[in-house]
């Protein structure tokens, strides 16, 4: 993870978990994602990161305006 996702995060007042990390870097990784996509990096890395806690943490990030969701 770059410090400029160190940055926004805290500046978001966000906890910088180890979850959040691995979301993040997952996010930065590939880009235009889906969810599904996102959790099975996540996952591939840390297997005890649950999908509830990832769907936390990207409503969080949404919340912060650190990602846009799209619906389809």
């Amino acid at each position: 993870m770059n410090n400029e996702g160190v940055q926004r995060i805290k500046e978001a007042g966000l906890k910088l978990t180890p979850q959040r990390r691995e979301v993040y870097k997952a996010m930065q990784e590939l880009r235009h994602a889906t969810v599904e996509d996102i959790i099975e990096r996540v996952q591939s890395r840390n297997r005890e990161v649950t999908v509830s806690t990832i769907y936390r943490i990207l409503d969080s990030f949404r919340s912060a305006n650190i990602l846009s969701f799209i619906y389809h």
